[in-house]
């Protein structure tokens, strides 16, 4: 009996996650409608990261799309001339859409394209000499070979 009440409760919130409230919803629209507006790539990538942070729960299809914009957007503009602290802005923000994209595959169980993304934000991270993210990085690919 406990334990058909645990999984009622995990089924139970495992739906409440995977829907988007009309509220979140609304937000989402609301950030779209600001990213179809913006002529700043820097402010694109900041309301898409806000658009990830409501969905990234709710919509991994959406999610997986918002992280190629961001890594589609960020290598665009290191092609040009950039000051030290735009640059290392758009780096970070490669090797943070990679670890999401990273996490995305790892948990739909395709493990390479994981560890694919991965390596890409370890070498982002490296290049940056950001100790941290490339801890994060480098746990991330270890707790794929655990599986």
């Amino acid at each position: 009996m406990k334990l058909f009440f645990v999984f009622i409760s995990v089924c139970f919130a495992l739906n409440v996650l995977s829907t988007q409230t009309p509220e979140v919803q609304k937000k989402v629209d609301s950030l779209y409608t600001l990213i179809k507006k913006s002529t700043n790539d820097t402010t694109k990538i900041n309301l898409l990261l806000k658009i990830d942070d409501l969905i990234y729960l709710t919509d991994v299809k959406s999610d997986v799309k918002i992280n190629f914009e961001i890594i589609e957007l960020c290598n665009s503009n290191l092609k040009l001339k950039l000051k030290d602290k735009e640059r290392i802005f758009y780096k970070k923000l490669l090797a943070k859409a990679n670890i999401n994209l990273g996490t995305i595959s790892q948990d739909k169980g395709d493990y390479d394209k994981a560890i694919f993304h991965y390596r890409k934000s370890l070498k982002h991270y490296t290049e940056l000499k950001n100790w941290s993210g490339q801890g994060t990085a480098l746990g991330n690919i270890a707790s794929v070979f655990m599986l």
